[in-house]
Formats: C-alpha cells, sequence, structure tokens
C-alpha cells in the first residue's frame, strides 16, 4: 500500500488538490446566494442548464429529450446533445438533490485533472505534465462548470479518457486501445458536441501511424 501512495503521489496531490478547490467553491456557492433562492437555481451557470435540467426531467417523466417543457405539446428536438442529461437522469435515479449532481462532477472533474497530467507526462515529462493539471485545476472556468449544471466537466473527462487511449494505441498498436478511445470520443461527442472536431486529428494521426508503418516495413499496396 505504502509502495501504491509512493509511485502516485503526483496523481493523489493533484486529485485532492482539484476536489477541495471544487468543494471549496461548491461551498461558496450554496452559501453565498440568498437562501430564498432554490437549490436549483443556485447551480444554473447560464441558459444551458436550464435547458439540460429541462430534457432530463422530460426523459424521466415522459421518455422524451426534448429541451422545452412537455406540456407545450411540441416534439422531441435535438437542440441539446442527450449524453449530459442521460448522466444527470441516472444520478437523478440514486439521489434527486442537485447538490449530488455537482459533487459528483467535482469528483469527475478531480479524474479528469489526474488525466490532464497523465496525458503531459506520457507526450512530455513528469514536470510538463504536472505543470499543465495545476493550470487546469486552477482555472476559473472549470471551477465555475464543474459547479454548476453544465456538462463540461463530463465532457472533459471523456475527451481525456479517449486521448489517453489514443496514446495508448500509438505506443502499443493494441486496437483495443483505437475502440477505447473511439467510444469514449463518441460519448464525448453525445455530450458536448465541440468534441467532433477532434476527430478529423485523430483520423489524420491514424492514417499517419499507418503510413509510417507501411514505410517501415517497405510496404507496397498493390494496383
Amino acid at each position: 500500500m505504502n509502495d501504491f501512495f509512493k509511485k502516485r503521489r503526483p496523481e493523489i496531490i493533484i486529485f485532492f488538490i482539484s476536489l477541495l478547490l471544487s468543494m471549496a467553491v461548491f461551498y461558496i456557492r450554496s452559501a453565498a446566494l440568498p437562501q430564498n433562492v432554490d437549490d436549483e437555481t443556485k447551480f444554473f451557470y447560464t441558459s444551458d442548464s436550464r435547458d439540460y435540467f429541462n430534457v432530463m426531467k422530460n426523459f424521466i417523466e415522459h421518455r422524451s429529450l426534448s429541451t422545452f417543457p412537455f406540456s407545450l405539446g411540441l416534439p422531441p428536438d435535438g437542440f441539446r446533445p442527450p449524453g449530459y442529461p442521460m448522466f444527470l437522469a441516472l444520478l437523478h435515479y440514486i439521489n434527486a438533490d442537485v447538490r449530488f449532481y455537482v459533487i459528483i462532477q467535482n469528483i469527475i472533474s478531480a479524474f479528469a485533472s489526474v488525466l490532464v497530467y497523465l496525458i503531459g507526462k506520457k507526450v512530455f515529462s513528469k514536470k510538463a505534465g504536472f505543470l499543465a493539471a495545476l493550470l487546469f485545476v486552477f482555472e476559473s472556468e472549470r471551477l465555475h462548470t464543474s459547479n454548476a449544471i453544465m456538462s463540461d466537466a463530463l465532457a472533459s473527462f471523456l475527451f481525456f479518457i479517449s486521448l489517453a487511449a489514443f496514446l495508448h494505441f500509438y505506443k502499443n498498436k493494441k486496437i483495443i486501445y483505437l475502440a477505447a478511445s473511439g467510444i469514449f470520443l463518441g460519448l464525448s461527442t453525445l455530450t458536448r458536441p465541440a468534441t467532433q472536431a477532434v476527430v478529423f486529428i485523430f483520423i489524420c494521426s491514424l492514417f499517419w501511424l499507418i503510413g509510417k508503418e507501411c514505410a517501415r516495413k517497405k510496404f507496397i499496396l498493390p494496383k
């Protein structure tokens, strides 16, 4: 056990710094607003928060992924991607308290911070990875969005898993890592569509790896 903590000391430090800082923001946000403000509103960051919450409620109550109140009788729409509302719905079945959603997001964001360190360590060095993780931990937007009904924390976590898996594929050339990278990138895109832009980069990298391997083996494609 002691060997584990010594070996994983940077990851543990980053995780707890991230979690403690996020929970400090959680406490401030919970305590600073007037008591007559309901818990839902306390953790709404922009109009996006209300939309995500509406989709979650519509799915739980009516099995619909509509953004607008179900009482309006409007058909389901794709204005908001389904990944984050489905995540909220899963948490709702465990505990319906909005504060519980935010605490889980803070834990996820802390794991994302560790992934930033591991990715930086793998690509550059331990020092570079640790510095990148600290910059991510103290980034103000991360602290805000992980403490609100926003998809950023979950999408970032899924994307970092995808990137880490792709780097493992680059090193080990095992197809299971490539498959995992694709799955988590897809989940990240279903959570926050902005990550779909990375697909092109991954595809180009994959073709570059194939070309490099072909050149190494002096393989000539048949005409």
